[in-house]
Parts: C-alpha cells; sequence; structure tokens
C-alpha cells in the first residue's frame, strides 16, 4: 500500500539573486504488505495506518480519537483508538500516524506504539559563500493599531529597514487588517488604502539592494478570503507601476530560496490553530512551542489540521497543490498572536516574530543573520526579536 501526497512547494518563486528550489514531484511513504486492515479482527499487533480525527463536534481528548484509513486498504473505515496503553503521544485532527495496535472485537483499536513521524524530505544543501552572511528583517501585521487607520509603526519598521539594509526583508499581512473597524469603515476605499500602503513601501525602499517581499493574509479586507491565498492585487494600473524591481508580492504560504537558503513563510496563524486543537501526553511534558512547529514539518504542511479553523476558508484542490512541503526548510517564519519564540526544530530554525502592532500599542519584529558553517553546507542562524 502506498500512502502518498503531492508535495509540489507552494508557489515556487526565482527572483534575483533568489534561485527556485529542484521540483520534486510527490512525497511517498511505502508502508508494505503488513499494514493491517482496520475493521478487521486481530488480536495480534499489527501495523495501522490513518488520520487521526475526532468523534464528535467538541475538541479532540484521548477518549474521543478515532482512525480514519485510507479508501485502497481500509474502505475508509472510522474505528476508535483506545491510547491508555501509549506511554506518549501528541495528536491534533488530521494528523497522519502510524502504531502498532490490536483489534480484539474488531470495532476498536487498541493502540501500543505512536510511530515517530519523519521529516517531510532533507534540507538543501545551502550554497552561501562562507565568507558572506544573509541578513534579514521580518515584520507581521497588522501594521496599525487596533483603534486606529494610521501607519506610523510600519513607518517605524521602514525606518529600521533604511538603516539596516537587510540583504532581505520580508512583511507578512495582514495590511489592511480585516479585524480593524477604522480600516473597515474609513472613508477611503480599500484600493486607495491598499495604494497608499504600497506606495509608503514602495517610496521608503527606492534605491536600496534590499529585496523587500510581501506576504498575502487572508485578514487582508482588499483580497479574498481564501488559503491558501494568491498575491495582493495589483490589478491598478498606478499600483503595479510601484511595484520597483527589488519589491515583491507573494502568496501565503510560500517557499523561498535565497543564496542557497531555503525560507519557509506562512502569515497564517497555523500555531494557534494547531494549539487550539492538539492534546498531548504526559500532560505539560516537552517544548510546546517546538511540538507544534515539529508537526508541520512531519506532515509536509503548512496547514496540517483538519477540519480547519473556523476563521480559515481552506480550497482543498490548491492545499493539496500549493500549502505542503517537500523539504525541510533552514528558516521557517511562522507569525502567531502566541508569544514571539525561537526555536531549533529538527535542524530548522522556526521563528515566530510576534506582531508588529499588538491592540493598541507596538509589538514586535524579528532580526535575523544567516551564516554557512565553516564545515558541512548546514547554515547557523541568530535571530533577535526586537521591540518596535
Amino acid at each position: 500500500m502506498l500512502f502518498r501526497s503531492v508535495a509540489e512547494t507552494a508557489y515556487r518563486l526565482s527572483l534575483s539573486p533568489f534561485a527556485a528550489i529542484d521540483p520534486t514531484a510527490c512525497k511517498i511513504l511505502l508502508i508494505g504488505e503488513g499494514v493491517m486492515a482496520l475493521a478487521s479482527t486481530r488480536p495480534e499487533p499489527g501495523l495501522a495506518v490513518g488520520r487521526v480525527q475526532c468523534d464528535g463536534e467538541g475538541r479532540l481528548n484521548s477518549n474521543s480519537v478515532v482512525l480514519q484509513g485510507g479508501l485502497e486498504a481500509a474502505g475508509g473505515s472510522v474505528l476508535p483508538v483506545d491510547l491508555s496503553q501509549v506511554p506518549l503521544f501528541s495528536l491534533f485532527p488530521g494528523q497522519v500516524v502510524a502504531m502498532d495496535c490490536t483489534n480484539p472485537n474488531g470495532s476498536k483499536l487498541v493502540a501500543q506504539t505512536l510511530h515517530p513521524a519523519q521529516l517531510c524530505g532533507p534540507q538543501s544543501p545551502a550554497s552561501l559563500p562562507r565568507d558572506q552572511h544573509l541578513s534579514l528583517l521580518a515584520a507581521c501585521g497588522p501594521f496599525t493599531t487596533s483603534d486606529s487607520a494610521s501607519l506610523e509603526p510600519l513607518e517605524d519598521f521602514l525606518a529600521v529597514l533604511q538603516k539596516e539594509k537587510p540583504s532581505l526583508a520580508v512583511l507578512l499581512g495582514p495590511f489592511l487588517d480585516a479585524k480593524n473597524s477604522q480600516v473597515v469603515d474609513s472613508d477611503q476605499n480599500f484600493d486607495t488604502q491598499w495604494h497608499r500602503l504600497l506606495s509608503l513601501v514602495a517610496e521608503r525602499t527606492a534605491g536600496l539592494e534590499t529585496e523587500v517581499v510581501l506576504v498575502s493574509s487572508c485578514r487582508d479586507v482588499h483580497s479574498l478570503p481564501i488559503y491558501p491565498q494568491p498575491p495582493l492585487p495589483v490589478e491598478d494600473p498606478a499600483t503595479r507601476k510601484l511595484l520597483r524591481p527589488n519589491l515583491r508580492l507573494v502568496s501565503d504560504p510560500c517557499t523561498l530560496t535565497v543564496s542557497g537558503v531555503t525560507l519557509g513563510i506562512s502569515s497564517t496563524d497555523i500555531l494557534f490553530h494547531l494549539g487550539k486543537e492538539e492534546i498531548s501526553f504526559p500532560a505539560r511534558s516537552g517544548d510546546r512551542m517546538s511540538r507544534l512547529a515539529s508537526h508541520l514539518l512531519t506532515q509536509g504542511s503548512f496547514y496540517p489540521l483538519y477540519p480547519p479553523s473556523e476563521d480559515l476558508n481552506v480550497d482543498y484542490e490548491q492545499l493539496e497543490l500549493k500549502a505542503t512541503m517537500d523539504r525541510t526548510p533552514h528558516l521557517l517564519l511562522l507569525p502567531s498572536d502566541l508569544s514571539h519564540f525561537v526555536r531549533e526544530v529538527e535542524g530548522c530554525t522556526v521563528v515566530n516574530p510576534g506582531r508588529l502592532t499588538r491592540g493598541h500599542g507596538p509589538g514586535t519584529f524579528a532580526r535575523l543573520r544567516v551564516k554557512r558553517r565553516e564545515e558541512g553546507e548546514a547554515v547557523d542562524t541568530r535571530v533577535e526579536v526586537v521591540r518596535i
């Protein structure tokens, strides 16, 4: 039996001095003939593979876990799972797992062991010259405080950008936040507000060698709230003229390669969504942020949660094509309403830079410096989370 998930890199992008990631058609996990049919009686331990789901409408808990098998091997059978004998687990709805278990009477799986999940794929070798480094600034919206439509916080960040002149600056939406009543109820229409914001970014970054990347968000009022989210609109000719050679608009999520360093980027708050649904045992064991981030790397998806958060409209056909990971990135930018953090997870540096504004006050952004190690093709990353 084959478990297959399409793993085309999300909206591959080739920008100078960017280079596109080598394409990989798909990721295949060969399970073999030893996979048990879920609904068949099996008193001896066997290998079961399937997708974790909840047996009701409430939140997942250890007593409501069910496993949904594949159509080919199990006819889509759904059976409850007894986790009482499993010493350690971390599960969420939509997670694909493999477990050793029995099925004494054909109606319930009794799990003994959950097999450790494997990474989506090895990192691409970093081609960054050893005598150079990659400097990066990352900031996530909202770029206005919740009681104002003023772009002063964005202006403060752009002042830092002009002073430091990093190799790359990543600005993640929302740029015009749908949760800000001052933006939604403004006398100016959304297109006018977007033109004003983009004009500010273009003006302040003109003449710089810094590559500036703007990542769309489902919370932006001037774009369709569908995930995966295409790049922000520039249909207006006046707005299109603002796209200077160093200013790029990209999708959510996206994967970029800069001087051989791979960045996975998503403006959608998957960490917060996963944190609301994930269960783990023993309770409060290990580092929660590292564990949540590791689910993306092991499931090979920027959004592995199913069903998704009620705040998100998902196009599943596009999700399979444009929100998967075929390789472990060197850096993973995952802004969230959770507290900002930096973690090293399976050789990948995961950064939540926080949000540039929080409520009525200032927030944080991240300053990163990436350098290739003296030996090998891995990289070392230094990260500072700075208050604006």
